[in-house]
């Protein structure tokens, strides 16, 4: 049976929506339509800040996101609309940084949404609720209604075994696009990363392999491009920021979770390879554009008590994502130089849990 799970609906009860940009104007359209025609788009209070092209490459597209927010600007479907246009480039990191500190220091929840994320009808419901539902479990730091794994060349959606007639929520230790959390948590965890006490995990052999056992391709990308290297992502001019992959280890580490829906509430359009990070299209592209989105406009959770975590997933992850035993020789190697090179200069960090003062 469903359980109806009420909220109120008085000034600031629903979580504000933040959306960072640039130039993807056919994509933004998609996000904001989708985002307006959700169950509580009229209580919702929406952010979006606008970086200024790094280039001329980036102008003409970012002339139309500026031109498409001004004119809606006064004819939304929204509680309210704040839109900011920066005027030097800020990067796509550090402009997600500003806005949700913004944010976070007028409200003590906030909803994540990327440029390329269309969602479903019943999306800022699932979150509202959520974030509610779990506001006193201190195993959850984040919400994301998200049903996506990464493997591959492209997203590969679990086949669901599950009968969503005893419960239609999972919990899971991978985070993936459109996310909600609370202030009490994202926070603490933001700064875990950019101040570089996630490399506190790589100082305490115990805590990586805990992480090695529950998933190797999360500690192999953990060594190879946070703890080893400073060359890619998350590191970014010299400074550490959060990614999916970096949410992971923590919770991994950590014994946090995420909560997800079984159904699927939000498409990524980005998966064209039109993003930062990602540029070139998937091969299953056209495919994952078209996945069907959960209809109902609201989200009735069941039992939500009763979500289990959801190991497939990252075992899905490492099949898709293994490595043949001499990059991971080469990279144990990297490893241990970096250990000892750390612990020799007094570098290295006792074991930092960026929720162990946070609890909810």
């Amino acid at each position: 049976m469903s359980q109806e799970i009420s909220y109120s609906s008085s000034e600031g009860s629903f979580a504000p929506v933040a959306i960072t940009t640039l130039s993807r104007i056919e994509c933004l359209k998609t996000t904001i339509d989708s985002l307006g025609r959700c169950h509580c788009a009229e209580y919702t209070d929406v952010y979006i800040s606008v970086d200024y092209p790094p280039n001329t490459k980036y102008k003409s597209g970012y002339v139309e996101v500026c031109n498409y927010l001004n004119t809606i600007h006064d004819d939304h479907p929204f509680k309210s609309l704040h839109l900011y246009f920066h005027k030097v480039n800020l990067g796509p990191f550090e402009n997600y940084l500003w806005l949700v500190r913004l944010i976070l220091s007028k409200h003590d929840s906030i909803i994540i949404l990327e440029d390329d994320n269309e969602p479903a009808p019943c999306f800022l419901d699932f979150c509202n609720k959520a974030l509610q539902i779990y506001a006193t479990d201190n195993d959850v730091v984040v919400i994301n209604p998200s049903d996506y794994v990464w493997c591959g060349d492209g997203y590969t959606p679990l086949l669901r075994s599950i009968n969503i007639d005893d419960c239609n929520t999972e919990k899971r230790q991978m985070l993936w696009h459109g996310m909600a959390s609370w202030s009490e948590c994202i926070l603490p965890y933001y700064n875990f990363v950019l101040d570089q006490s996630i490399l506190s995990i790589g100082d305490h052999p115990l805590a990586l392999l805990k992480l090695f056992k529950r998933s190797k391709s999360l500690c192999y990308q953990y060594l190879k491009d946070t703890y080893n290297t400073r060359v890619k992502t998350p590191w970014h001019n010299g400074r550490l920021y959060s990614i999916d992959m970096t949410w992971d280890v923590a919770m991994i580490v950590f014994d946090k979770v995420a909560i997800c829906p079984i159904e699927n509430l939000q498409r990524d359009l980005g998966v064209v390879g039109n993003g930062h990070s990602f540029t070139k299209a998937f091969s299953n592209s056209a495919e994952l554009q078209n996945r069907k989105l959960k209809e109902e406009p609201e989200f009735d959770f069941v039992n939500p008590q009763d979500a289990a975590l959801n190991m497939d997933e990252l075992i899905l992850h490492d099949k898709f994502q293994s490595k043949p035993w001499w990059k991971w020789a080469f990279l144990i190697t990297g490893y241990l130089a970096k250990y000892l090179q750390r612990k020799l200069t007094g570098k290295s960090q006792k074991l930092i849990n960026p929720w162990s003062e946070y609890d909810k």
